[in-house]
């Protein structure tokens, strides 16, 4: 067996338990002499990491590092130390905790990928109404466009036109021409009549404006007269009443001295 210093940080010895897990006492006294044998022996060395075991039976691990309980807390065991080692009763409960872990794991994805599925149908569902509702609209926006409308209803006669066997291909081509043309010429005459309304339209907007802005204008200067007749005649009544004022003043003072003539 080779040097306690000298082992492989992966080695682990597995150990089957022939004693009584109820000696306590023991595994605490063992616990304590080999703690105190290890720090004379093994105080300068490197510590290797923790490893466990999932078979039954007894776990060897490092000194080094301590195992972390995490959630409830692990079943109290007894530890004995010999050698730089720990050897630790297997835990019970750990298969049942990691089948535990793992049916929760596998719960929490299913829920994800329900999830997820749910809101691809919807968004499948959103984009294809959307598919469904663009040629309807585009097919709305081509009737209210009137050039459109035209288009469609001279392709419309061409096409008549074509599907007829008599007469020469000649013909057929004067026809489609002059269908053609006579759209056109209509299309031009609409438009040169809407262009004269619009005209027309904004030229009695501009003079209605131009009216609006002289009668504004007219008003503006007309009370602005008034303004001034009216702070001329409140200027005039002013000194009418500083008159009358002064007036009224000299007739008491007259008749103070009136009655008081009469009293002597």
């Amino acid at each position: 067996m080779p040097i306690v210093g000298e082992r492989s940080k992966f080695s682990c010895l597995k150990i089957y338990d022939d004693t009584s897990s109820s000696s306590d006492e023991n595994g605490t006294k063992l616990m304590d002499k080999a703690t105190l044998r290890q720090s004379k022996n093994h105080g300068n060395q490197k510590k290797p990491d923790t490893y466990k075991s999932d078979n039954d039976g007894f776990i060897v691990h490092s000194i080094s590092q301590k195992r972390k309980n995490k959630g409830k807390k692990a079943k109290k065991t007894s530890v004995v130390v010999e050698d730089g080692f720990i050897v630790q009763d297997g835990n019970e409960d750990y298969l049942e905790k990691k089948y535990r872990e793992d049916l929760q794991q596998a719960i929490e994805n299913s829920r994800k990928m329900t999830s997820t599925a749910s809101t691809d149908c919807v968004q499948e569902t959103a984009q294809s109404n959307v598919h469904k509702e663009s040629p309807i609209e585009q097919e709305s926006v081509r009737t209210e466009d009137p050039v459109e409308m035209l288009m469609s209803e001279v392709d419309s006669q061409a096409s008549a036109l074509f599907t007829k066997s008599d007469g020469p291909q000649k013909t057929k081509e004067q026809h489609l021409v002059a269908l053609y043309r006579s759209k056109l010429v209509e299309t031009l005459r609409r438009m040169m009549l809407e262009n004269e309304a619009k005209l027309n339209a904004e030229s009695e907007v501009t003079k209605y404006k131009m009216n609006e802005k002289a009668h504004m204008a007219a008003d503006l200067e007309k009370a602005r007269t008034v303004e001034k007749e009216l702070s001329a005649e409140i200027g005039e009544l002013r000194g009418e009443l500083m008159q009358a004022r002064s007036k009224i003043r000299e007739l008491e003072m007259k008749y103070k001295e009136l009655a008081s003539k009469q009293q002597h």
